[in-house]
Order: structure tokens, then sequence, then C-alpha cells
């Protein structure tokens, strides 16, 4: 009677087919892994990315160019101190001198002060003059006998320390009175608080004028224009 045999490979089969399985199962856990770790870096898993930001905030502000008259006087030279009448007026922006009775030999001294009040430098240019008025002017030949003969310009800081000064130049009449006032190049240069000081401007009458200067009117405009300092 011949033997059974039991064939081993059936068991080896099996063993071999779990091993398998399990081995594929093990296969797809990892792809999945790695599926939703890739999604996940795609996405950013949801994390909010912080922000931040610095911003100039800019203010600008400009200066000002501003120069004021702050004081004025005037007074008859020696020569006429008992016959002749003067008088001043002043305003921020202009004064006015008057002188009556004048005559030959006699003469009047003004004296006035503008300051800087600005912010920022200025430069005087050089002065302008206009004759004009009321009444019978004196001709521009008259006014060739009407004399600067002397004076002084002088500029102080905002301590009241002397920066500078020029005397006025004599020998001119007041149709040259810019020429005679002009220093410094024709510019006077003012810092912030600074004030010019014009002293004992004098005018006297030439003692060559005759009677065709009775019962006129020297009227006239001495404009200063300033500019900046960079202009």
């Amino acid at each position: 009677m011949a033997k059974r045999m039991v064939h081993p490979l059936k068991i080896r089969n099996v063993n071999n087919n779990q091993h398998v399985k399990g081995a594929i199962v093990m296969k797809g856990a990892k792809f999945l892994t790695s599926a939703v770790i890739a999604g996940m870096m795609v996405s950013g898993a949801g994390y909010a990315y912080w922000t931040d930001a610095i911003t100039v905030d800019n203010t600008v502000s400009t200066g000002e160019l501003k120069v004021e008259f702050t004081d004025s006087e005037i007074a008859s030279n020696e020569t006429g101190k008992q016959y002749i009448v003067t008088n001043d007026t002043f305003d921020a922006k202009g004064l006015s001198f008057s002188v009556d009775n004048l005559y030959p030999g006699a003469g009047a001294k003004f004296s006035a002060s503008f300051e800087n009040t600005g912010s920022i430098p200025a430069v005087a240019k050089k002065p302008s003059l206009e004759f004009g008025g009321n009444g019978t002017p004196l001709t521009s030949e008259q006014r060739d006998l009407i004399m600067i003969t002397g004076g002084k310009i002088i500029v102080k800081d905002d301590n009241g320390e002397e920066r500078n000064s020029w005397t006025i130049k004599t020998g001119f009449s007041i149709n040259q009175a810019d020429q005679a006032l002009s220093g410094q190049n024709g510019k006077y240069p003012l810092e912030p608080g600074d004030v010019v000081h014009f002293e004992n401007i004098e005018l006297t009458m030439h003692k060559d004028a005759d009677e065709s200067f009775e019962d006129k009117d020297l009227d006239f405009n001495l404009e200063l224009q300033f500019s900046q300092h960079n202009e």
C-alpha cells in the first residue's frame, strides 16, 4: 500500500501569500503617508504668515523773508536848529520825513532802523530813488544842490554786537543818494535778528542855492528791496 505524501508547498504558498499581501499593504500605507505630507506642504497646512511695515512721515516748513522798520528820528543840523521844523512817521514797511523852512547852508539829519524779523538771511539790494510829490517840486538841476554831507550805516546782530559798518559817501547830491548809500557792493547782508541802523544821514542845501529855491518842495522815495541771500 502506497504512502500518502503531504505536499509542504501548499503551506509555504499560503505563508508566502500572506507575506506578499502584508508587503503590499505596507507599501500602500507609505504611499498614502507621503501623499498627505505633500498636500500639507502645498497648502501651507493652514498656517498664517505674519507681516509688518514701517513708514516715514515727512513735514517740510518754508522760511519767511521779512524786513521791517523799527525806529526813526529826524532833526535839523546845527546851522538850522533855530528855524527848521522837522517831522517823521513810520510803520513796519515805510517811513516818512519832512523838513520845512530849509535854506542855504542849513540841513537836517535823519536816522532809521530796520530789522530782519524773518527766519532766513536777507540781502538788501542797491537802493532805488524816485522823486515826485505835490506843490512845486525842485528840478533835477536844483536837486544837485541838496547835498549828502554825512552819516553812517551800522549792522548789529540780535545781541546788539556790531557786525559791520561803513560811512556814507559824501560829495553826492540827493540825485545820487542811491550811490551814496551803497556799501558792500550795493548789498547789505542780514542774518535773522540783525538790525541795520542808518545813523545821522545828513542833507544840506548848498550855499550856492539862489532865490529860485524859495518856496519849493523836495519830495523823494528811497526804496530798499530785499531778496533771499542765495539769489
